[in-house]
């Protein structure tokens, strides 16, 4: 990824975490590439987007304010966060423990 794609990519990152209903950070280190397809469709179809961000992009795009190790991927719930929250809930990475970093929800 070249510094302008760089740049881009973390504009619609800042994009993206202002009109977000909550923001999901989750480790997906050891899913597989069908494991994390089926979470993709399973995510979308709940009017969200899970999409595999490098933590130097994230940290950007939120101005260093949070600082994740290891492999990190986003999940962005435009309408109600609830849902995609049970689809990576539902998953076996779930049962085994470290698979939710951390989140931001929308709140008043």
């Amino acid at each position: 990824m070249n510094i302008k794609e760089k740049k881009e990519t973390v504009k619609q990152l800042k994009k993206d975490f202002s009109e977000a209903e909550s923001v999901i950070f989750v480790d997906y280190s050891g899913l597989t590439t069908p494991e994390l397809e089926k979470i993709r469709r399973e995510i979308s179809a709940r009017k969200g987007v899970f999409v595999v961000i490098k933590n130097t992009l994230i940290q950007r795009a939120l101005d260093n304010v949070c600082v994740f190790e290891g492999p990190t991927a986003l999940v962005f719930a435009f309408d109600d966060p609830i849902t995609c929250i049970r689809v990576l809930a539902a998953t076996e990475k779930a049962k085994q423990g470290t698979w939710i970093k951390g989140g931001i929800f929308e709140g008043g």
